[in-house]
This record gives structure tokens, sequence and C-alpha cells, in this order.
């Protein structure tokens, strides 16, 4: 999706669904490349039936802007919040805390700091 097509879909024209939004998130992601820590964050993406993130991702701000993301993943969030209240979805009310992300030196790519991650 191009950033005027997503400015369309802000504006209430279209309404993209939270898996074309999550794969928006995961190509604006890209390869979390790094040369440091300090480089890495996380995301949070999704949203939980009783409420905070499904998953967190590692991303680089060397390959990603923060902002652009935090947009992203906000319409995300929101779509997944109408998914789940659509469907009546239950869920376990357990929080999900942030891992927090680091480089790893081998690679050179964002992980969590709980360790491997999927994108």
């Amino acid at each position: 999706m191009t950033l005027a097509a997503y400015l369309i879909v802000l504006a209430g024209a279209v309404s993209p669904t939270a898996a074309e939004l999550r794969a928006q998130i995961e190509r604006e992601i890209g390869v979390p490349r790094c040369t440091e820590t300090a480089q890495c964050r996380t995301l949070a993406v999704g949203s939980r039936a009783c409420g905070g993130p499904e998953q967190y991702l590692p991303y680089s701000t060397l390959t990603a802007k923060p902002e652009r993301l935090e947009q992203l993943a906000e319409a995300h969030r929101a779509a997944r919040r109408a998914e789940n209240q659509a469907s009546g979805r239950l869920g376990t009310c357990i929080a999900l805390m942030d891992p927090g992300a680091r480089c790893v030196p081998a690679t050179q790519r964002c992980e969590t700091a709980g360790g491997k991650d999927e994108i």
C-alpha cells in the first residue's frame, strides 16, 4: 500500500484488514539491520481480546521510520480490536510484557531480547 493509499484509508474511504496492515508493517520493518543495540526497538502489534498487544516485533531505526511504524501499528490495533469484538473472541487476559530489543553482532540484526523472532 502506498502512502497515498494509506492516507485514503485513514480518511475512511477504505478499511484495510488487519492482515493487510500486518503485511504492511512487516514490509516497513524489512530486515532490521543494526550495528549497535541503541538502533533496535520493539513495536507492539495487534490487540488481545482482553487488551494489550498480541506481539512485539523488533525493528531497526536504521532501516525503518518509527513514526510510520507507530501509525501502522495503531491502525492494526484498531482493526484487530474490531475483529475481536465482531467475533466475540475471548482471551486469557495475561499481559504480554515488552521484551525489548537488542542487536546480535554475529548477524547484525535486531531481535527481541527474549530470543529469535519471526521477522
